[in-house]
C-alpha cells in the first residue's frame, strides 16, 4: 500500500501491543479477521519477528515458499526450544 497517495487504513487488526494480531485468545475462531491479518502480512512483511502482547517474541513466517525453505533446514532454522506459542506464565510453569 502507498502510504503517500492513500487514505485506507491498513488491512489488519492489532492486539493491546499494537501488533498485528495473530496469537491473541479467539483470533483463530474469527476467521474473516484472521484471513486478513495474514494476507496482509504475507504482502508486506512474510518474514516478521513479532511482539504480540502476553507472549515472547517469535519470528512469525507467512510466505508458502519461506515456510517450506524454513521446514527443509532444520539445521538453520531453530524451532525450540520454544515451539509452542505460550504466555511467559505457562512457559515459567512447565520449566
Amino acid at each position: 500500500m502507498d502510504v503517500g497517495t492513500s487514505l485506507e487504513r491498513p488491512r489488519y487488526t492489532t492486539d493491546a501491543a499494537g501488533e498485528i494480531d495473530v496469537a491473541r485468545d479467539g483470533v483463530y475462531a474469527r476467521q474473516t479477521e484472521l484471513q486478513s491479518n495474514l494476507k496482509w502480512l504475507r504482502e508486506n512483511d512474510p518474514l516478521r519477528w513479532m511482539r504480540p502482547d502476553g507472549y515472547r517474541p517469535f519470528w512469525f513466517v507467512s510466505n508458502h515458499a519461506d515456510v517450506y525453505e524454513v521446514a527443509r533446514h532444520p539445521e538453520v532454522f531453530l524451532s525450540g526450544p520454544r515451539n509452542q506459542l505460550l504466555s511467559p506464565a505457562v512457559a515459567e510453569q512447565r520449566s
